[in-house]
């Protein structure tokens, strides 16, 4: 048994030459339960912006897992991710990302057993719409839920006020 890291790349034909970007990377170091799993959900061209070549919408998901037998206890979270890159200009480039949901709880692994944790559970959500008149996108919050972002309009190209540095989509993230 060993670690293994997997690495998800998107690699884009652009102006006659290739650009692979790394989209995220999951950890299973093949040992007790641990781990983590990251899978695109979706990838699409669209125009988000106006004028210039569509943008590429990225839907993507990530999850993690870490438990413990010895105390029957389990750490988790998970997190839904839409990311934006702009096909314009000299190379592909990162617009921007943005957490559309975010669970956290802890729990027992094995049910009708002891276990030193407390349940919880914690989920975060927000919803956007993209104004291609504006090259904006608008974060707005979901009811019932906590927002995973502050809501918001942010202009896509400017969106470090949406972007928590630990997504990796923008430059020096």
């Amino acid at each position: 048994m060993g670690r293994r890291t997997h690495f998800v790349y998107l690699a884009v034909l652009y102006a006659d030459r290739w650009s692979l970007i790394q989209l995220g990377s999951a950890y299973n170091p093949g040992i007790g339960y641990i781990g983590e799993n990251f899978s695109i959900l979706s990838v699409e061209a669209r125009d988000v912006l106006l004028g210039g070549r569509p943008e590429v919408v990225i839907t993507l998901s990530r999850e993690r897992h870490d438990g413990d037998y010895s105390s029957n206890s389990s750490e988790g979270n998970s997190d839904e991710i839409v990311a934006v890159l702009g096909l314009d200009g000299d190379a592909p480039r990162w617009l921007g990302a943005f957490t559309t949901s975010a669970v956290e709880e802890t729990y027992a692994m094995l049910e009708d057993e002891p276990t030193e944790v407390a349940p919880k559970r914690s989920e975060h959500k927000i919803d956007h719409r993209f104004d291609p008149a504006t090259g904006e996108v608008e974060l707005f919050a979901v009811s019932g839920f906590e927002p995973t972002n502050a809501p918001g309009r942010f202009k896509l190209g400017a969106l470090p006020a949406a972007c928590s540095a630990e997504l990796g989509f923008l430059p020096g993230g």
